[in-house]
């Protein structure tokens, strides 16, 4: 099976350099120029009609990244608070 798969590989070795290459300088590209046009895509998105925002459902994806900050705010603590059982846990147990 392993053979075959090397085989095919071999075969295909041009095809996947001819669609890997290009694909993988584009997607350097996009991760590249993304800051330099973050800002600029925010400001687009909030100066979009209401009528739009809500037909992209953009309110409700703001609503959803609240939740989400709330639920890692929550988990956090909850890190926190095991992070202190655990400190006096090892307290407790540590030799004199």
């Amino acid at each position: 099976m392993i053979a075959l798969a090397a085989a095919q590989l071999h075969e295909r070795r041009r095809s996947l350099l001819s669609w890997g290459l290009p694909i993988g300088l584009w997607s350097a590209f996009v991760v590249a120029i993304y800051p330099s046009v973050e800002d600029a895509l925010s400001k687009a998105i909030s100066s979009y009609p209401e009528a739009l925002k809500q037909a992209f459902g953009i309110a409700e994806l703001r609503d959803y990244i609240d939740e989400l900050k709330a639920e890692i705010a929550r988990v956090e603590a909850d890190i926190d608070r095991k992070q202190g059982h655990r400190s006096a846990a090892d307290a407790f147990f540590r030799r004199p």
